[in-house]
């Protein structure tokens, strides 16, 4: 006995003939966000909250610590990925819905891991510019890192 198949795909794409509870994301109206710079603007906001409260008065050796601290966070995350199918899609509708839902549900914690990972790494380096403008003593660069903190 060999088992049903599964209707073409282009029923799957309209509402209409889509399992009932379900329905299609939207489609994207905007640009995706863009993570790393997301990181940066919090770090530079995080260090522009510091320097109003203490002035400039960091310690080199500490942010290094933190630096090196969200480097290996961001490495470790970046290993995290899971397959982007894991459940076979099966003979009959209810395993195709079932299947294709963990499987976008997989594909979609791959893209926010990533995202968070970005996220670390453009926090990171914001965190290495501001401590080399501090050990440069550069606080033309520094003020206008507050600035640009401000401005987000």
């Amino acid at each position: 006995m060999t088992p049903p198949e599964l209707p073409p795909e282009s029923e799957f794409e309209s509402v209409a003939e889509f399992p009932a509870g379900l329905s299609l994301p939207a489609p994207r109206t905007t640009a995706p966000p863009d993570h790393w710079t997301r990181g940066a603007r919090e770090a530079k906001a995080t260090y522009a909250r510091v320097v109003a409260e203490h002035g400039y008065d960091l310690d080199p050796d500490a942010m290094l610590e933190i630096i090196g601290r969200f480097d290996e966070l961001a490495r470790l995350w970046g290993q995290v990925r899971f397959p982007s199918e894991l459940m076979p899609l099966g003979p009959t509708r209810d395993n195709y819905v079932i299947g294709s839902e963990i499987n976008a549900t997989l594909r979609s914690f791959n893209v926010q891991n990533a995202a968070s990972r970005d996220h670390l790494l453009g926090y990171a380096q914001a965190m290495r510019d501001i401590r080399e403008a501090y050990l440069r003593r550069d606080y033309v660069a520094l003020d206008r890192i507050c600035a640009e903190a401000g401005e987000s």
